[in-house]
């Protein structure tokens, strides 16, 4: 029997078990690994001394911004991210706790956010972002520690020690140098979608974030999505090499199997665009997405995306077939003229309603 809980997290009674890959996919390698004594396997990277993973966590709003500037003017880092902020401000602690042991589920999320360890995890990962460090050489990656230990110091931040345990480590580092596990997007309910767009320099979204937090909070309490504290902003720090710019998404977790859900995730991105005209804020993805959807802003029919032009496969064998025609053209025998080949594209371009 399918039971929820904040809201749209979607559990069963009686329990079902983590299919996470640990236990094989067929019946021969599960019964090996049963047959190993020891603990549950879980994937973690096991890299070389030149990698580090670690939360970075800071006081204010202010000095998460200044901290991006500094990390960028000083050229140090592989990877920096606001990933683990999708599961939410207030749920992340338990979920990291969750998804790095392979023995838990989402049937221990409720606990979990009544321990009082997770508890303060959460609460000083309240502003955060995620960092992997990949040293050239072992003196290199010491300069870089020793680079970041003097911003965080000049910007009040810190490491969030619960983060540098040995396993939550090697899940970290796993999780940002592959991205193998984008289907945790689903975890909850099983659909999510993005609104608000903070997009620009730190300077100019971090001021918006409560404000956008405190707005998407209020529309989780009335139910057709997961309440997961408002703030699920994520997005990567620094969206070009060398930095000057952030990305920002809000994810919204619903229940795309849940018509109260759906309509009501609609309607919540109605009222963020709304919310963004009224405090001029810049377009957010509830709009940006929009044109994956039907005129009902729900998802368009697969019989309706032909004549929206989308890029389907047929239209892509028609256009490289197009192409490789052109090719044999241009044989000396066959040989025609640039603007004839010209003449000859624009018509496949304006058959697929590409101009």
């Amino acid at each position: 029997m399918e039971k929820k809980i904040r809201n749209q997290i979607v559990v069963y009674e009686p329990r079902r078990p983590r299919y996470n890959g640990a236990w094989g996919v067929y019946d021969p390698p599960r019964n090996v690994l049963k047959s190993i004594p020891g603990i549950v396997p879980a994937y973690k990277a096991m890299l070389p001394d030149n990698f580090r993973a670690c939360t970075l966590a800071f006081p204010t709003w202010r000095a998460w911004a200044d901290c991006c500037h500094k990390i960028w003017d000083a050229g140090i880092g592989y990877i920096a991210h606001r990933q683990f902020n999708f599961l939410g401000r207030e749920l992340k602690g338990a979920m990291v706790r969750i998804l790095s042991d392979p023995t838990k589920t989402l049937y221990d999320i409720e606990a979990l956010l009544d321990d009082p360890e997770i508890q303060k995890m959460t609460e000083e990962m309240k502003r955060d972002f995620q960092i992997v460090l990949a040293g050239m050489t072992p003196r290199n990656l010491e300069w870089q520690e020793k680079a970041l230990d003097t911003i965080l110091t000049e910007t009040g931040g810190w490491k969030v020690a619960a983060m540098n345990e040995p396993d939550i480590e090697k899940w970290t580092l796993l999780y940002l140098i592959r991205l193998g596990h984008k289907n945790l997007n689903l975890v909850y309910g099983g659909g999510y979608d993005g609104c608000f767009g903070l997009v620009g320099p730190p300077d100019f979204g971090t001021p918006h974030v409560e404000k956008v937090a405190e707005f998407k909070a209020a529309w989780e309490k009335k139910g057709p999505i997961v309440d997961a504290g408002g703030d699920c902003m994520i997005g990567g720090i620094g969206g070009l090499g060398g930095g000057g710019m952030c990305m920002w998404e809000n994810f919204a977790h619903f229940d795309p199997y849940d018509k109260e859900s759906t309509e009501g995730t609609f309607d919540f991105f109605e009222a963020c665009f709304k919310f963004v005209l009224e405090n001029r804020l810049p377009p957010g993805m509830e709009r940006w997405n929009a044109v994956a959807r039907g005129a009902d802003g729900r998802e368009t029919p697969k019989e309706e995306q032909p004549s929206l032009g989308f890029v389907s496969l047929k239209s892509q064998q028609r256009l490289n077939h197009t192409f490789e025609k052109s090719k044999e053209r241009q044989r000396p025998s066959e040989k025609c003229s640039i603007d004839e080949e010209t003449g000859n594209l624009q018509k496949e371009f304006q058959l697929y309603g590409f101009t």
